[in-house]
């Protein structure tokens, strides 16, 4: 079974067109995708400082049980945006407010990412909540922890609120938007596709089989069929080509009919020379 020129070359488009369409979504996708969880970051870093400075104090971040009603507070203006809930180090690596009381009051000096934050670096992890830490995360997809360290004025970092935020309604965003991109780059590039294949269709396949059909006719002996020689391109030089031979074998046809073959015209042609 012979397959046709507009099927070889229309194919390999849809292909390239097809790993267009997947290789751009992914592209935007993870590029949107990137630009909202930073800016998801930069709101969250924002929003635990300003709380944090607002109800606090560079000596709150002691070891006290006068101010667990401070950091209570603090998780409560927190919690309104997605934060699930909060630790408070101080500068030694003590924890000074957890929901998991048996670690209140213990050191953690060696903890890396305290260690990055106190120095006044914000640190953030994006992980699934399987780690036996994170059991009351659990049930959500992802879960974001964010060290924000903390100071007030241009002093030094009083101590770092570790945040966890879970990322449930962030990647539901995510989803969607991705949805969104490809349902309008797949109308855009089907569209310049289609158009694509209709050149194809029109400009080559087209003419092409006129040229087939006029060979054809030649062939069962038909000399008088006009061909189509319009154009500058190569399908226009074989339709001129073609042509030619037309002409030529009109020309054989009529001597054979009046009784001259080519050879004996040749012949007589120099004998009178």
């Amino acid at each position: 079974m012979r397959i046709s020129i507009f099927t070889k070359l229309v194919l390999p488009i849809l292909l390239v067109f097809t790993l267009l369409v997947l290789i751009l979504g992914s592209l935007i996708g993870n590029r949107l995708a990137h630009n909202q969880i930073t800016n998801a970051q930069n709101l969250i870093v924002n929003f635990v400082r300003t709380q944090s400075q607002l109800h606090l104090n560079e000596n709150d971040f002691v070891l006290s049980s006068n101010n667990r009603s401070k950091f209570s507070l603090l998780l409560s203006e927190l919690t309104i945006d997605n934060i699930l809930r909060i630790k408070v180090w101080d500068s030694e690596g003590n924890i000074l407010f957890s929901d998991a009381s048996e670690i209140v009051g213990k050191n953690f000096k060696d903890n890396g990412n305290f260690i990055t934050s106190i120095n006044g670096q914000v640190v953030i992890e994006i992980k699934e909540p399987i780690h036996p830490d994170n059991i009351a995360e659990q049930g959500h997809e992802q879960l974001m922890e964010l060290y924000v360290p903390i100071k007030f004025g241009f002093g030094e970092v009083s101590g770092v609120v570790e945040t966890y935020y879970k990322m449930d309604s962030l990647n539901a965003s995510i989803k969607e938007n991705q949805k969104i991109i490809f349902g309008y780059l797949l109308p855009s590039v089907l569209l310049v596709f289609l158009l694509v294949a209709g050149f194809v269709y029109f400009f080559v396949e087209k003419p092409i089989f006129a040229l087939k059909d006029a060979a054809n006719k030649i062939a069962s002996g038909d000399m008088d069929i006009k061909i189509d020689t319009n154009g500058r391109d190569e399908v226009a030089e074989l339709a001129e080509s073609l042509d030619k031979m037309r002409l030529n074998l009109k020309l054989v046809m009529e001597e054979y009919e009046k009784g001259i073959s080519p050879k004996k015209k040749r012949s007589k042609s120099k004998r009178k020379s």
